[in-house]
């Protein structure tokens, strides 16, 4: 269908029996960057995570994109890295490991280089 409507629509399937048609700019990317844009936020900083063709907009766009376990071979295949499935709490591993773990280790550095530190 893409090479039908080309650059006149955005077609992705994000169900079984499910196709999204939308305007050829909505799509979770765009409007990734559009938020990030309007919040300040480098793209760098950023983590998509999604499971179906209508999220590889999104998982390409996001500094850090992760598939979930249960996500479509596609997605997959081309994200940065894939986590446990929805039924495995995926979404909590990606907050532990690539933001509370980063959280944690810098206040550990910050807390031993500080001049408030008290001496023996």
């Amino acid at each position: 269908m893409q090479t039908l409507f080309g650059k006149y629509a955005h077609i992705a399937k994000s169900k079984k029996h499910y196709l999204e048609i939308t305007h050829p700019e909505a799509n979770k990317g765009t409007a990734l960057l559009c938020l990030a844009k309007k919040l300040g936020i480098d793209r760098s900083e950023i983590i998509g995570i999604g499971d179906n063709y209508n999220d590889i907009d999104l998982i390409e766009t996001a500094g850090l994109g992760i598939a979930m376990g249960n996500a479509v071979k596609k997605v997959k295949d081309m994200a940065d890295y894939t986590t446990f499935t929805n039924n495995e709490e995926g979404v909590l591993h990606v907050f532990e490991k690539f933001i509370l773990e980063s959280v944690n280790t810098s206040d550990y550095i910050e807390e031993k280089t500080s001049d408030s530190l008290p001496t023996p």
